[in-house]
C-alpha cells in the first residue's frame, strides 16, 4: 500500500472518530506558516530526521515519586 494514501486513510478514520481533526502537511507546507528569523539546519524537517545539537546538555526528565 502506497504509504501516501494509507496516511491519508488514518487520518480520515481518525478524523471520524469525534476527536479533534488534524491535519497532515508536508514541511515545505508547515514552513509557509513560520514568520521570523530562518529556521537554522535542518529546518523544518518529519521528528525522526531531527537531532538536537550534541552541544546541548540532555533533558531533565521528571520521574514522578511515589507518596
Amino acid at each position: 500500500m502506497c504509504l501516501a494514501r494509507a496516511g491519508r486513510g488514518a487520518q480520515a478514520r481518525y478524523n471520524g472518530s469525534g476527536a479533534r481533526p488534524y491535519v497532515l502537511r508536508r514541511p515545505e507546507q508547515i514552513a509557509g506558516f513560520l514568520t521570523g528569523p530562518d529556521p537554522v539546519p535542518p529546518g523544518v524537517v518529519p521528528l525522526p530526521n531531527w537531532r538536537p545539537d550534541p552541544s546541548y546538555p540532555a533533558p531533565v526528565r521528571w520521574t514522578p515519586s511515589a507518596a
